[in-house]
């Protein structure tokens, strides 16, 4: 089954792609630009760690959209999903996220996976896959995860900024400090 990873260049769908890498040589990662301040960083920071992984990267541009410049995007999992399925050509595949639990967001719980789910079902016939391999992990734990099995997380970008050097103010750039701070 070809199984397609939403790859957004940050240290969460990095591991999702080591992940599912590690489990099928049919793997691809899909980068989503849909107006975000960060995509050209977050891109760099996608190309790289498909060129790591060896994996083909496929780029979709949504134009018109203004999301907020930080913080939560109202309907992004759903968006990200959905654009991944209309990537797709038809027939059975695996669309994976990085998401993890410890968010108040109900794109980030297992309650939202299930309803997407029986819409994809609806779709496909049961031939497209959600997988959240860390939906029951905390951030912390993807971290550790990603050292034991050499993610490159040096790759990854998590600043929400359009600058070149991380913010450091942004709610990912203080998520991050705060992880690297427990290491």
């Amino acid at each position: 089954m070809r199984r397609v990873v939403l790859l957004s260049g940050g240290m969460d769908s990095a591991a999702a792609l080591h992940f599912h890498v590690t489990q099928a040589k049919d793997t691809e990662a899909l980068f989503v630009d849909y107006g975000q301040q960060a995509a050209t960083w977050e891109y760099a920071s996608a190309r790289a760690i498909a060129k790591r992984y060896r994996v083909r990267l496929r780029r979709v541009r949504a134009a018109g959209l203004q999301p907020p410049r930080e913080g939560y995007i109202q309907g992004r999992n759903a968006f990200l999903i959905m654009t991944a399925v209309m990537a797709l050509e038809p027939g059975p595949a695996l669309v994976a996220t990085g998401v993890h639990a410890g968010t108040p967001y109900y794109d980030c719980s297992q309650g939202f996976f299930t309803a997407m789910q029986t819409v994809l079902d609806g779709y496909s016939d049961g031939q497209l896959v959600l997988s959240t391999p860390f939906l029951g992990w905390t951030k912390r734990m993807i971290q550790v995860y990603c050292v034991r099995h050499r993610v490159p997380i040096h790759l990854t970008r998590s600043c929400q900024s359009k600058r070149r050097k991380p913010c450091g103010t942004c709610v990912s750039c203080r998520d991050r400090e705060a992880l690297d701070a427990r290491s």
